[in-house]
């Protein structure tokens, strides 16, 4: 071979050679990068999808939690119910056993005076159909006219006026549902 092709050859080896060196540059410089943005592209992902099985477990987790606690406060709401029942079925026991007594009557007439100083001359005391055998006796000390109350079941009485404007309460039950309203607050069976 001679000298010019010896040298043409080595021309178009150089050139083969330096174009296949920037393909190869080429070639690895675009690998790296895609390479690159794939690793950050799945790096992401896979904190994107760490996010989000965390949050899905911390849902999990705190529904568990509230229904546990649901759960407790409905055992402990039933609790307090049952025991606030236990207490005022022994308190109304408590209630006929004192109607029943030689202290009811009396309590009757003190009622009875403090209610017609409210109403007025005019009041008509209110008895319920088991204390109807004290209906005159305080018709007479109190100077009053005194009427049956069927929903009185209790005891007590109530006071009226003429034009059933003013009415006054003293029964037994009134005590009770105030007492029953706040006993949760005396006895501190509160639920948080």
């Amino acid at each position: 071979m001679s000298e010019r092709l010896t040298a043409f050859l080595k021309t178009v080896t150089d050139f083969a050679d330096a174009q296949c060196s920037d393909l190869e540059y080429k070639a690895q410089s675009f690998k790296d990068e895609n390479i690159f943005s794939y690793q950050k592209d799945a790096e992401q992902k896979s904190k994107e999808y760490i996010e989000y099985e965390v949050g899905r477990s911390l849902t999990a987790v705190n529904k568990t939690i509230s229904d546990y606690e649901a759960e407790k406060k409905s055992a402990l709401i039933s609790l307090r119910t049952s025991i606030t029942d236990n207490v005022f079925t022994e308190v109304k026991e408590k209630i006929a056993d004192f109607t029943n007594s030689a202290e009811y009557e009396p309590f009757l007439f003190k009622s009875a005076v403090a209610l017609k100083n409210i109403v007025g001359e005019d009041a008509t005391i209110l008895l319920g159909s088991n204390d109807m055998k004290y209906a005159d006796k305080i018709a007479k000390e109190v100077n009053c006219q005194v009427k049956e109350d069927d929903t009185i079941l209790l005891g007590g009485l109530r006071a009226i006026n003429k034009d059933e404007t003013i009415i006054t309460d003293d029964t037994l039950e009134r005590r009770l549902d105030t007492e029953y309203k706040d006993f949760i607050k005396k006895s501190n069976l509160k639920i948080f």
